[in-house]
């Protein structure tokens, strides 16, 4: 079966370069924020929220989110958070470390250190996007819910980037600083892999929670 997949449309540049105006838009239906209360989600197996989502909007459907996710489906998020309007996050606010280079996790597999499948063919130095004139464009660290599996993190270990399937029924990949859109907007090819590779293992798992996998 088809997976289908709604983003969430703030009217941003960015997010009309990518969601509308590029190759992407072949695989998303679009929807403007200002129509989330009304918006039937039951078709949709993936949303996804980019950077400069409009954090009043969605706290008003906060409840409608978390249904979605109890219905066994997806959500990704990639930009700040601060109002907590996805269930069990909690944006941990704004350092200096979380602007500078940032380290993707490993784990043990069969006695050899491998990464996270969306991190596969990304090493840790092309996550480092933020290199404006000023030095400073930043997004802020979260605090994952206790189970969720840490991806991303910034040189002081706060979490940057992670999985949650704990929190609901369904599953989320939440992240800060890695506002992925924006920067595949701006032609960073880093960002062009991890929005790619999100939306790959975000497909694969919405086959894992129907149980076709």
């Amino acid at each position: 079966m088809e997976v289908k997949i709604a983003a969430v449309y703030s009217g941003i540049s960015y997010q009309r370069g990518i969601l509308i105006e590029s190759d992407y838009n072949k695989i998303f239906d679009i929807v403007p924020v200002t129509k989330l209360s009304e918006t039937d989600f039951s078709s949709y197996d993936i949303l996804l929220f980019p950077r400069g989502t409009d954090e009043e909007m969605t706290l008003r459907n906060t409840g409608r989110i978390e249904d979605f996710l109890n219905s066994g489906k997806v959500v990704i998020s990639m930009g700040e958070i601060p109002r907590n309007w996805l269930p069990g996050t909690c944006w941990g606010g704004v350092i200096p470390a979380d602007d500078g280079p940032l380290d993707i996790c490993t784990f043990e597999k069969d006695g050899v250190k491998t990464k996270h499948d969306i991190f596969s063919n990304i090493e840790s130095h092309e996550l480092h996007w933020h290199k404006g004139a000023t030095g400073w464009c930043c997004h802020g660290h979260l605090i994952p819910p206790k189970g969720a599996e840490v991806l991303v993190v910034n040189k002081n270990g706060n979490a940057m980037m992670y999985i949650d399937r704990k929190t609901t029924k369904g599953t989320m990949i939440v992240a800060s600083q890695l506002d992925a859109v924006c920067h595949a907007y701006h032609g960073v090819e880093g960002a062009k892999k991890v929005l790619d590779n999100t939306l790959k293992w975000a497909e694969e798992e919405v086959y894992r929670l129907r149980g076709e996998c």
